[in-house]
């Protein structure tokens, strides 16, 4: 259930998607799939604008982005799995895309147009981090997408596609 704040009547967003971050994390721990999916579709659309700041950013927590994404090959859904793992791919190196445009020593991108290149823009703005440390934490993301990908893949049978992926983090381990 979502509380609302009194005065507006808006969504309390960050302790909603905090407590469902931990409820998901906790059922898919006790490998309880369906309830963790069934957890995930009640945040609703993470995109929309209730789960944006007054500036626009997103608070989605990534690792709840990460697993509105992979939860669904565990109940039989893998085409959803692909589906959304391909989209939040697509966002992370979109998000790359744009952090690769700054210079690497900027002390820090709490500023408001730099903070919207992230998958959940809200993070920088808690805390200064360098050019390097948001470039570091999105290759981590896109890395930790490929290896979901990979293992997707294989379960299906598409070994072709499977190795693929795995070439790919290979490649960026040693570059």
């Amino acid at each position: 259930h979502q509380s609302r704040d009194p005065q507006t009547g808006r969504r309390e967003t960050e302790p909603y998607l905090q407590l469902a971050l931990v409820q998901v994390t906790a059922l898919v721990q006790k490998e309880q799939y369906a309830e963790a999916l069934e957890c995930i579709e009640r945040v609703g659309d993470m995109d929309g604008a209730a789960y944006n700041d007054t500036r626009g950013r997103s608070l989605v927590p990534f690792s709840l982005r990460f697993l509105h994404a992979a939860v669904p090959q565990y109940v039989g859904k893998a085409d959803t799995a692909a589906q959304r793992l391909t989209s939040l791919l697509a966002r992370v190196e979109k998000e790359q895309a744009a952090l690769a445009q700054l210079p690497s020593d900027q002390p820090g991108v709490d500023a408001d147009d730099v903070t919207r290149l992230c998958v959940d823009g809200g993070a920088p703005a808690t805390r200064a981090m360098t050019v390097i440390e948001l470039q570091q934490r999105s290759e981590h993301r896109r890395r930790r997408i490929t290896r979901a990908m990979a293992v997707l893949a294989l379960e299906r049978g598409d070994v072709e596609l499977g190795l693929y992926y795995l070439r790919q983090l290979a490649d960026s381990a040693t570059t």
